[in-house]
């Protein structure tokens, strides 16, 4: 209500009107921003591991022109990098960084406001959502860290709010949610099990068999045209062979391998050659997958009960302490009143 309040005093008559329409979303996005700048301030994590190699990454790209540790690399996607590397211009510190992830965090839940009124038409049932998505213990803890979600969320929201708008038929229309899907690709590489959903989506909105031949052409072309200047740079530089990611084949074998399922240090390739890594993973899970097809429904199982089980996954990165070498070197260190 305050911040109705201020907002709707120092603006004028269409600022008011906006600040009325939509007071209650703004209390929420309000209460989100706190509770993450709160935690951000109490907690102050610190970058390691995958979140330390983003940082390394962005600062090579501004320092060395470079998109690589050591050498050029397509262990990770480019998307949180570059953005990483754009805030940098401005700051290094890794308050700073993860001031602007809190940012990205919040504007979520007024995405998913948005996407609830799209999908659903009530107001009540998307300020519940977005409020849910607000208080959501574990995404207040994940805010702060630099982790490449908070873009990808962002860009999945918005390009599914594209194609459910009233002027997607037009061709500009589906070329955005193409280039949206795009960035989201090289963002983190699991959005390219969205593209069919969007298609799905083309297939219900466009009103004959030729509009949806036209606008899934255009929805994957703009896909194409932003994912492929990366893929070429990956069989140029890095590998022939190489399009999106060296990682692909790693977590494919984590996923399907007759030992464990999810991440694990015990593996059959050798330690930081994400290369042969990548080959020998997908060689290995393929190769399991053929012998035992029964075991998808074991992967989606487990992975299920994984995403859907207790939320430590947020807590634990948001609270590393970071030793000599931040991305092999952490252990995890005590914040006050972590039990509740």
């Amino acid at each position: 209500m305050v911040i109705g309040t201020v907002l709707a005093v120092s603006g004028g008559p269409r600022e008011i009107r906006f600040v009325q329409r939509y007071r209650a979303l703004i209390v929420i996005v309000g209460v989100a921003f706190v509770l993450r700048v709160g935690w951000m301030l109490h907690a102050s994590p610190q970058p390691v591991s995958d979140y330390r190699v983003y940082q390394l990454l962005a600062e090579n790209l501004l320092d060395e022109q470079r998109f690589g540790l050591t050498e050029p690399t397509a262990l990770q996607l480019p998307g949180h990098p570059w953005l990483l590397a754009g805030l940098m211009l401005v700051s290094r510190t890794v308050g700073w960084l993860s001031l602007w992830m809190v940012v990205l965090s919040t504007a979520a839940c007024a995405m998913v406001y948005l996407l609830g009124r799209r999908l659903t038409g009530r107001e009540d049932v998307s300020l519940v959502a977005a409020a849910i998505c607000a208080t959501s213990p574990t995404l207040i803890v994940y805010a702060p860290v630099l982790g490449a979600e908070h873009l990808f969320v962002l860009l999945m929201l918005g390009a599914i709010l594209a194609a459910l708008s009233p002027g997607v038929g037009r061709p500009l229309g589906w070329a955005l949610v193409g280039a949206l899907t795009g960035l989201a690709v090289l963002t983190r590489g699991e959005a390219v099990f969205y593209v069919p959903v969007l298609l799905g989506v083309v297939w219900i909105r466009s009103p004959d068999l030729r509009a949806r031949v036209r606008a899934g052409g255009i929805l994957l072309a703009g896909v194409a045209v932003v994912i492929s200047p990366w893929m070429v740079r990956n069989s140029v530089v890095v590998e022939p062979g190489v399009y999106l990611s060296t990682v692909g084949g790693m977590n494919f074998y984590f996923g399907h391998n007759p030992d464990h399922y999810g991440w694990t240090r015990d593996t059959p390739w050798p330690v930081e050659d994400d290369l042969a890594a990548n080959r020998l993973g997908w060689e290995l899970g393929l190769e399991y997958v053929r012998e035992r097809p029964l075991s998808l429904l074991e992967s989606v199982r487990d992975g299920t009960f994984g995403l859907f089980g207790s939320p430590d996954y947020a807590y634990i990165w948001a609270t590393q302490e970071a030793g000599e070498d931040p991305v092999l070197e952490f252990s995890p260190r005590y914040v006050p009143f972590e039990n509740v």
